[in-house]
């Protein structure tokens, strides 16, 4: 069982894969969703607040029971880690697994 399948259904934890968040918010044709739309189809790198304005609503959702995520796809550098701990919130573990 890979570790990410592990920690949501042994302890909780509610699985984001931010590739997926990325397609979705761009389907809705949001203002993100047309700038990622943007970005993807000019080859342009996602920008950190884009990473940030994606998932900090869900994270600070205040739903009851939803404060434990595993990111799948995000962060990849340091730069992301740092830029998501400044903008949004501590991560407690980055682990890098291949299935």
């Amino acid at each position: 069982m890979a570790i990410q399948q592990s920690l949501c259904a042994d302890h909780g934890f509610i699985e984001l894969n931010v590739n997926d968040l990325i397609r979705e918010e761009s389907d809705r044709h949001t203002k993100l969703g047309t700038r990622l739309l943007h970005s993807y189809s000019t080859g342009q790198q996602f920008s950190l607040d884009m990473y940030v304005s994606l998932l900090k609503p869900i994270i600070f959702s205040g739903v009851k029971g939803r404060d434990k995520f595993v990111l799948q796809g995000f962060p990849e550098t340091t730069e992301q880690v740092n830029a998501f701990e400044e903008n949004c919130s501590t991560l407690n573990a980055i682990i890098f697994a291949t299935d």
